[in-house]
């Protein structure tokens, strides 16, 4: 069968939409990891890695029978090669494929803005939201998004606690996002409400603190009371808050790697919806 065309911007929207929501891995190259096992794998998956290598991003948009095809193979045997490279199978070999090219693409972004000191406006900002969806996405994977998506689809109510002024745009919205999931959610602002909040709650809530500062050392004595009540604490705070060491889930957050003062640019509004998307994307999974 010959080659489908190769249309660039379809296969880039295709990979922007199998990465939305999806944390980036820390792992090496899936490309590199490929080329080592090459001389080890048998003639048929041999064809299957060298179109992998030679076109990754037709094999992005492509399903696995038109790859076994154009390989001159089975699909059995495009799904070996995927477990060989220690992938429970294709969609996964093509979610870790579009994420590795994806952060190629940052990397090269970001050094061209640093090299180029004519970049334009729109460039900079450019760059610097794709750099802001990366560092957001660092310190995510499956398991932490799974727990805490487990744990939202299962509360009787969810309050959303932003504990300082820049983490009420980050709590607002994710109390949007819950009533369009049809999660029963309130936003509750202030120390005082906050407090008494927590310590009314009761087995079956879900406390969700957000916060962009490390101080929430107020929210403290609440929260010990909820925990005592057997209220579920969930915490999206920067690492070492006080929140973060005595919250039943902690998700690592910290709007201070997406500031640069210099160039007056602010990205966290990138992470934030980013983290956002994360957390909406595993609580459809954990429903499903």
């Amino acid at each position: 069968m010959s080659d489908l065309p190769k249309n660039q911007g379809t296969l880039k929207d295709r990979r922007t939409e199998i990465l939305r929501g999806a944390p980036l891995r820390e792992s090496s190259d899936i490309l590199e990891h490929l080329r080592q096992l090459l001389p080890k794998l048998h003639r048929a998956e041999q064809n299957v890695a060298q179109i992998i290598l030679n076109d990754p991003q037709w094999v992005i948009n492509n399903p696995i029978k038109q790859l076994a095809i154009r390989a001159k193979v089975s699909e059995p045997t495009v799904m070996r090669l995927c477990r060989k490279m220690e992938l429970q199978g294709f969609a996964a070999f093509k979610l870790k494929l579009a994420q590795d090219l994806v952060v190629g693409e940052m990397l090269d972004l970001a050094d061209d803005a640093g090299k180029d000191s004519q970049t334009s406006f729109a460039q900079l900002v450019h760059s610097y939201a794709f750099q802001a969806l990366r560092q957001a996405a660092n310190p995510l994977n499956d398991k932490l998004l799974s727990e805490l998506a487990t744990q939202i689809n299962a509360a009787r109510r969810i309050f959303c606690m932003p504990t300082d002024s820049r983490a009420l745009g980050l709590a607002t919205e994710a109390e949007a996002r819950f009533f369009r999931l049809g999660i029963a959610s309130r936003c509750t602002q202030g120390r005082l409400d906050q407090d008494a909040l927590a310590r009314e709650a009761s087995k079956g809530d879900l406390l969700l603190y957000f916060s962009m500062e490390k101080d929430q050392h107020y929210a403290l004595e609440g929260v010990m009371q909820a925990k005592e009540n057997k209220v579920c604490i969930c915490a999206i705070v920067p690492h070492g808050s006080p929140l973060a060491s005595v919250a039943d889930l902690f998700v690592p957050f910290d709007p201070s790697i997406f500031l640069d003062e210099q160039n007056h640019i602010h990205s966290n509004k990138y992470a934030e919806l980013f983290l956002l998307d994360c957390i909406e994307l595993a609580i459809a999974s954990v429903r499903n």
